[in-house]
């Protein structure tokens, strides 16, 4: 599978990563997590999705993908993901993924477009991997 780059303005060639290294990413992007002490930030993120995996990134100031402190959500580790979007800390269309430690995980972005293509991906992923 290729790597698509949604949101991200990068142009990756097909299987490979940032890093010149075959991946099998299936989509990659810009996204918001809500994160801080109280669940009450939206921080930005670098999300990469895995076929057994989701990996987050944060990113620096200038927009510059961290490759220290990766957020790692495993398919084991969630027990399910919401197929309609929520309304979350003052925004729409935020997925919504339970974990099986019943923390939940929240995903957003400005762009309707790409977080429903988001959406589509990562429950095809997670259904896939079921």
């Amino acid at each position: 599978m290729g790597v698509s780059n949604i949101g991200s303005g990068g142009n990756l060639p097909d299987t490979m990563t940032v890093d010149g290294v075959a991946s099998d990413c299936i989509v990659e992007g810009d996204v918001l997590k809500l994160g801080g002490p109280f669940l009450q930030t939206w921080q930005r993120k670098h999300l990469r999705l895995f076929p057994n995996r989701i990996e987050l990134y944060n990113k620096s100031r200038d927009g510059l993908v961290l490759k220290k402190g990766v957020d790692l959500i495993s398919m084991l580790d969630i027990k399910e993901i919401s197929p309609e979007f929520s309304r979350v800390c003052k925004m729409d269309n935020c997925i919504s993924i339970k974990l099986k430690n019943d923390t939940r995980l929240y995903i957003t972005s400005n762009d309707k477009i790409m977080i429903t293509q988001w959406k589509e991906e990562i429950l095809e992923g997670y259904r896939n991997f079921l």
